[in-house]
């Protein structure tokens, strides 16, 4: 469902889009200030990373590391667009993912992973999508239990459990006028379960999966060019139902019970802000968000609200971008879960549409992300995220990044050379960090160049590691 939302929000014209291991190899040259934004972003969540105590493997620095099969499945797709306006465009588009589990049933303890591969087709004319995406996916996982009889303790029972499934999808989006869209995605798919209890021979299962799931938005205010009201409403439900066929019990080995499974989800979601324009150009975007989102059937049931408010500030007349967000978890039926965060940041650029002179770029937040409630609750991995917070006050968790630079025309003003100094500081360890960025001054539409060069020490709070340095070296080059 989250690959075909993806191809739903409709293609943006003809061209090939090409990621592989995460790296995008479609040679598009973005504009000036988009690619500033994006290489600034990149180094806040690069600090962040690391301030948050994530291992060195999910850091991106600059830097080179060797790539695992795990990095081309998620980070590898393509989309291959064609066609105009008038006549439609068709796409023939592909992904992999990669999604985890890990759960208990009284004794029963159960984990592992599903790797997927999708390829699917869509074609897009006016106000309509039709397209159908073919999924293959492979699990393993190992599996425990014991008794739960003081008088009768039975050893524990572990095995290995796999299983295949082939699906295919075919799915739609319909656009009523221009405030409101539908959407609809049907899924048929069979496979294969194998489970191997330790010590006895493998039992094989033929299995099979039906879904559906079907959606809308709709803007139900819609602000003016001067500004206004802007209200939108996201609304969708899925079902899935999943059986695997009974294995006879046979000498020297047990038998496999038939299984049946449903399991349902209803989101809601309803976000709004309200632009305040002064005579000057500058402008005040108070924003709030709410999420609504019920989980039933035979897995994770409960109901949850989640909530979110903010407010953006931006002044082009002196390139100060400011903005607070906060967001909390209201309730939930399951008492371990919460979630609250709070995150502030300031953006400067007294001259936001060339490289040239300083900009500096702060960000403070206290708790966990600090997203609004319909991006938040509505994603499906917030329940782990909030099952994981019930070892402690999440607003104990404080981080500061700063990353201030300076672009100096260089090499007879053909480029820009822009020194940067970054620094960050959290409850578990700071950063120091001294860059040197050199660029096109004027990136034309076919070539893109950007040379990097980045020297960090980082301290840990934990008196027994030692600091460590890091240097690294990056050249970009798209044509």
């Amino acid at each position: 469902v989250d690959a075909v939302g993806e191809r739903l929000r409709g293609p943006g014209g003809a061209g090939a889009e090409v990621r592989v291991a995460g790296q995008d190899l479609s040679g598009a040259t973005p504009d000036g200030e988009a690619t500033r934004e994006a290489e600034a972003q990149a180094r806040i969540e690069s600090l962040a990373k690391w301030l948050r105590g994530e291992s060195e493997e999910d850091r991106q620095p600059l830097q080179s590391r060797t790539l695992t099969s795990r990095d081309f499945l998620t980070g590898t797709s393509f989309a291959l667009t064609g066609g105009t306006a008038q006549t439609g465009f068709g796409s023939l588009w592909g992904r992999g993912a990669l999604s985890r589990f890990d759960g208990r049933e009284d004794e029963l303890t159960l984990d592992g992973e599903v790797a997927s591969a999708m390829l699917g087709a869509d074609w897009t004319l006016g106000r309509g999508m039709a397209g159908v995406a073919v999924a293959h996916s492979r699990g393993e996982g190992g599996y425990q239990a014991s008794s739960r009889s003081e008088r009768n303790r039975s050893p524990a029972v572990s095995g290995e459990v796999e299983a295949t499934l082939t699906g295919l999808y075919p799915y739609g989006r319909y656009a009523v006028d221009e405030r409101l869209s539908v959407w609809g995605v049907l899924g048929y798919g069979e496979g294969e379960l194998v489970l191997t209890p330790q010590g006895l021979p493998a039992m094989e299962a033929e299995t099979d999966l039906a879904m559906a799931a079907a959606g809308l938005r709709g803007e139900l205010l819609r602000p003016s060019e001067s500004g206004g009201v802007a209200l939108a409403v996201r609304s969708d439900a899925l079902a899935v139902h999943t059986t695997s066929e009974a294995v006879p019990g046979l000498p020297g080995r047990g038998g496999m019970m038939a299984s049946e499974a449903d399991v349902t989800r209803l989101r809601f979601g309803l976000e709004g802000s309200r632009a305040f324009r002064s005579g000057a150009g500058a402008a005040l975007t108070p924003s709030l968000d709410i999420g609504v989102r019920h989980d039933g059937g035979d897995a994770e049931t409960g109901f949850g609200v989640d909530i979110g408010a903010g407010a953006a500030w931006a002044d082009p007349a002196s390139g100060v971008k400011m903005k607070v967000d906060a967001r909390g978890l209201l309730t939930h039926e399951a008492s371990g879960f919460r979630e609250r965060g709070i995150a502030g940041s300031l953006a400067w650029d007294p001259s936001p549409t060339s490289a040239l002179g300083p900009s500096l770029t702060l960000r403070h937040s206290v708790g966990v992300s600090a997203t609004g409630g319909v991006d938040a609750l509505l994603n499906p991995d917030t329940a782990r995220r909030l099952a994981a917070n019930d070892d402690g006050d999440e607003l104990g968790r404080r981080r500061f990044e700063a990353v201030l630079g300076y672009g100096v025309p260089v090499l007879g003003h053909r480029f820009i050379g822009t020194p940067e100094l970054g620094m960050g500081v959290s409850d578990t360890g700071r950063e120091v960090r001294l860059g040197w960025r050199l660029g096109l001054a004027r990136g034309g539409e076919r070539v893109s160049f950007t040379l990097g060069l980045e020297a960090a020490r980082r301290e840990s709070t934990d008196d027994e590691r030692e600091p460590e340095d890091r240097m690294g070296l990056r050249l970009t080059v798209r044509w």
